[in-house]
């Protein structure tokens, strides 16, 4: 009781002071001040609310708010998802920083400027108004809507007004470009909010009784001393890279050069990667350009964006794709080990916020052409917001799991079904909690046998089974835009394999192994391996083991139900800093025998430009699938493991320095021994 005397003492103490700025006109939905007095607790904003000066206003999902500074000079109305920070004024100068999201601001002064600051430009408004948006990746784009606005460029120290009707383009670049403002820029909610308040705006007393010679310039005369006029360079659709790199992969010396044409606009992007690799000492070749469908794997990406994430079409490179909560497939990927593994997918999405979404995906057009690739379908569909409940389907083949050994082996399709649920719980001030679960089936193309160990009789030991499944349920929970954890309970049916197709999974596919004189003491057992032992190869004592009998071979399979739990986390700060983490364990709590268990991890991460200096990119990622030691770099339990770094340096004059490793430990050669399979590169290259 006493805390909270003290907490309103505090409240009343800042009413009675000096540091009023404005006050909150409006408000609709969860918006919140902030206070930089910690003692003060958070506050709801509602109209007639006080703001001070270092007070933060945020917005959240669906909501929105106004503020009015207190000589009703000036305006800011915030949509949603926005965060302000009041700053105190300085000679009478209004100041705020846009931290993120988008605010309408009018400035009715002729005399004293409203300046909004985002981490890449000032803008400054008198006598105007306009709408600002800062993106995720800090570009930002600023619309004049009465009279015009001036904008300064924080990185390239560029300025330039912006007209009526025209927006600017601020790029962390450094580049300005000025265009047209499209019909339908600013947000109904907002466009409303700004409308009913504005009506009380008025100049200050002081300014209505001023001479000619007592007003500030006519900023948008070009002649104008206050700030210079900046013709923006065309913009560039085409851009070019060279790089000229010295390699090594797998201990063998190559040359490399890469010429790197891309294509990009507002839609399409088309990044093409052409390169040679010039074999030294004796080194093997690399044949990049011998096959048709080398050409193909060539194109980095080929991409079509339109709407805000409703058509969205990827070729080429393909990585993370998932389906429902990730019990069949997560975070799929094409791209690893180039060049000794090309690959050409195809990745195609629609999505609607408020209804349906669909996927399908490829994994290598040509191998799909051979019947080799793995396919892919999701469908979601959101029930309504009076039930906010989303319901997906999803279905995933591999047509034949051998196909990468290449010899004449019978094929070995495996499919999958699974039902994915998404419950909204709250959705809140920016906290998004939703109830998930999934249940998803294998389907094997053969009957599948295996034997309970503990049981004396074989006869009795021996179990079949066609398909096996599993389940999870947990929680789904996000912070805006800048944090996501999504935890699960598992369990699975004997055998079942969650996230089945995982990141390493083309590395799983078919491995090969030294032949066994019996592979069980029942025929059953025996007959299951007795068609991949292969005779095609330079070894003849070699057998080809799909993935889904690989723990059969390993005598490492679940031969009873399993239950884990799996915890998935990512955050995103601006598209700046990226991290990615996700971890996994299972046990079979019925196991007689061993009390063993299999865990899988993945982590990523990621430093994007303008965050230390002079590097303009530094990636560090680290994968193992299905392993009984994790983190184990001993070659009997990482064959499938991946990691690698990429650090790309800046030079002066549009050179770069850069320098990538990549390990890969699996049976590359297919000859039954798992290698390290080390990809080396150090190089410069030159932006055009």
């Amino acid at each position: 009781m006493k805390n909270i005397f003290k907490t309103y003492i505090l409240i009343f103490s800042l009413c009675l002071s000096n540091d009023k700025i404005g006050f909150i006109a409006n408000a609709y939905g969860d918006v919140e001040i902030l206070s930089k007095e910690k003692r003060v607790p958070i506050l709801s904003a509602v109209a007639g609310r006080y703001i001070y000066k270092g007070d933060v206003v945020r917005t959240y999902k669906d909501s929105y708010c106004s503020v009015v500074f207190l000589d009703y000079s000036a305006m800011i109305s915030m949509s949603e998802m926005s965060e302000v920070s009041i700053k105190a004024p300085k000679s009478k100068l209004k100041k705020i920083d846009l931290n993120y999201g988008s605010i309408y601001f009018e400035n009715s002064s002729q005399l004293i400027p409203l300046f909004v600051f985002t981490g890449t430009t000032q803008v400054r408004s008198v006598s105007s108004s306009g709408y600002l948006v800062t993106l995720k990746n800090r570009d930002d784009h600023i619309y004049s809507i009465k009279n015009s606005v001036n904008i300064f460029n924080r990185y390239s120290k560029l300025k330039t007004i912006v007209q009526s009707n025209n927006k600017a383009l601020s790029y962390t670049g450094g580049e300005i470009e000025i265009a047209s403002s499209e019909e339908g820029f600013l947000p109904e909610k907002v466009m409303h909010s700004a409308k009913i308040i504005k009506e009380e705006l008025k100049k200050p007393k002081t300014e209505f009784f001023l001479n000619d010679f007592d007003l500030i310039p006519n900023y948008s005369d070009s002649t104008s001393s206050v700030i210079s006029i900046y013709s923006p360079p065309e913009k560039k659709f085409f851009t070019y890279k060279l790089g000229v790199f010295a390699s090594t992969i797998k201990n063998n010396p190559y040359a490399r050069i890469v010429f790197n044409p891309k294509y990009q606009n507002k839609y399409l992007t088309v990044d093409l990667i052409l390169d040679e690799y010039i074999a030294l000492d004796g080194s093997p070749s690399i044949k990049n350009w011998s096959k048709p469908e080398n050409f193909l794997s060539k194109i980095k990406s080929l991409d079509y964006l339109y709407g805000a994430n409703y058509i969205n079409y990827r070729s080429g490179s393909i990585d993370n794709v998932t389906f429902g909560h990730g019990l069949v497939i997560k975070n799929y990927t094409n791209k690893y080990n180039y060049p000794l593994t090309n690959r050409f997918g195809v990745d195609f999405e629609f999505k609607n916020r408020n209804f349906i979404s669909f996927k399908v995906f490829v994994s290598d057009l040509s191998q799909a052409s051979d019947n080799g690739a793995i396919l892919g379908a999701h469908a979601s569909l959101f029930v309504s917001k009076y039930i906010p409940l989303k319901m997906g389907v999803g279905l995933v083949s591999d047509m034949n799991q051998n196909h990468a050994v290449g010899a004449d082996l019978n094929k070995k399709p495996i499919e999958s079904l699974s039902f994915d649920f998404t419950y909204d719980l709250l959705n809140r001030k920016g906290y998004d909690i939703n109830l998930i679960s999934e249940i998803a089936a294998l389907v094997y193309s053969d009957s599948y046998y295996y034997l309970r160990y503990e049981v004396e009789n074989l006869d009795n030991a021996l179990k079949n089974k066609d398909g096996s499944w599993g389940t999870a349920f947990g929680v789904d929970l996000s912070y805006n835009d800048f944090a996501n954890i999504k935890t699960l309970i598992h369990y699975n049916d004997p055998l079942f394999v969650p996230s089945y197709f995982n990141a390493t999974y083309e590395f799983e596919r078919c491995r090969t192994r030294p032949k066994k004189d019996s592979y069980s003491a029942l025929p059953e057992i025996n007959a299951m391996f007795s068609d991949y032992e292969v005779t095609s190869l330079s070894d003849d004592n070699l057998i080809a083991i799909p993935k889904d009998l690989y723990l059969s071979y390993s005598e490492q399979e679940m031969v009873y139900s399993s239950i884990g739990t799996s915890i998935d986390f990512s955050y995103n700060y601006y598209d700046m800093v990226k991290a990615y983490f996700y971890y996994n364990i299972f046990f079979e709590p019925d196991n007689p025998i061993s009390s063993d268990s299999f865990s899988s991890i993945n982590l990523e991460i990621l430093i994007g430009d303008k965050v230390l200096k002079n590097i303009s990119e530094l990636k560090f990622y680290y994968l193992e699938n299905m392993s009984r030691e994790i983190l184990s770099f001993s070659s009997d339990f990482n064959e499938n493991m991946l990691f690698g770094f990429l650090v790309s340096t800046k030079l002066k004059n549009n050179f770069n320095l850069n320098f990538s490793f990549e390990r890969c430990h699996y049976d590359y050669n297919f000859n039954g021994e798992p290698e390290n399979v080390n990809n080396f590169q150090m190089g410069v290259g030159y932006n055009f």
